[in-house]
Formats: C-alpha cells, sequence, structure tokens
C-alpha cells in the first residue's frame, strides 16, 4: 500500500506502479528498527530501475504517517486501520504483485498477564485459519 498526503499529484490515481514514485521523497521506519521492511521497499524500488529517495526516517508507524501527512514524502507500508484513521493521507495499491511482508508473534509461554492473553486473543481470532 502506498501512503500519500492527500494533496499528492499520484493521490488521484486508484492504482500505482510502483515506477511512478522514481523521482518521489521517501519516508520510513529508522533502518536498524525496521530492516525488513527496508529490505522490501528497496526490492520493489529496484525492480522499478531506481533507488528509494529517504529523505526522513521516523522511529514508528505514527510518526511515519505523521511525516507523510505533513509532505515531507510517501511511503510503503501495510494496510491497517491506523493508517486508514488519519485523514490527511490517502492509500493507494500498489500496481504491481509482490512478496508480502510476513510477521511473527512470538511470545512466552509463561506470560500470562492481562496483555499478554488480550493479546494472544486477537491474534488467534485475527489470523486462524479455517
Amino acid at each position: 500500500m502506498v501512503l500519500l498526503p492527500r494533496a499528492h499529484p499520484l493521490s488521484m490515481r486508484a492504482v500505482i506502479p510502483v515506477s511512478a514514485l522514481k523521482d518521489t521523497p521517501f519516508v520510513t521506519g529508522s533502518v536498524d528498527r525496521w530492516v525488513v521492511f527496508h529490505r522490501h521497499l528497496n526490492r520493489l524500488c529496484r525492480q522499478a530501475g531506481f533507488e528509494p529517495n529517504v529523505v526522513q526516517t521516523g522511529p514508528d508507524t505514527l510518526s511515519i504517517i505523521g511525516l507523510v501527512a505533513c509532505g515531507m514524502g510517501v511511503t510503503i507500508q501495510a494496510d491497517n486501520a491506523q493508517v486508514r484513521a488519519d485523514l490527511r493521507i490517502v492509500t493507494r495499491p500498489i500496481m504491481e504483485a509482490h512478496d508480502p511482508v510476513i510477521t511473527h508473534a512470538v511470545w512466552r509461554r509463561d506470560m500470562q498477564d492481562k496483555a499478554s492473553l488480550l493479546m494472544r486473543a486477537y491474534l488467534h481470532a485475527a489470523f486462524a485459519t479455517p
């Protein structure tokens, strides 16, 4: 999913080819905390014939969304409710087929606090296979 400031010229497109982002500044997570994401972004951009021009990084998703919203650049992220809740940005699907970024959840069996139990229940409900 491409995240763009609402006023960005590409925001009028229904679907965005990665190649259309060639001359666009990117905002991303910091390289040390977003290693897998950077690999994925770099692979997508290289397949489209360019290296992403990263102009700013943020420590977390909310920071990145804020940077996109204020017009610092665009980013590519997974689609989620947190992203869609910010009315200053628009999300558009990427035209090209691409490999998903797989996320794993790991916890210790002895973790029985309320937050851990709620998180596990949510993950099981949201991602259970039939």
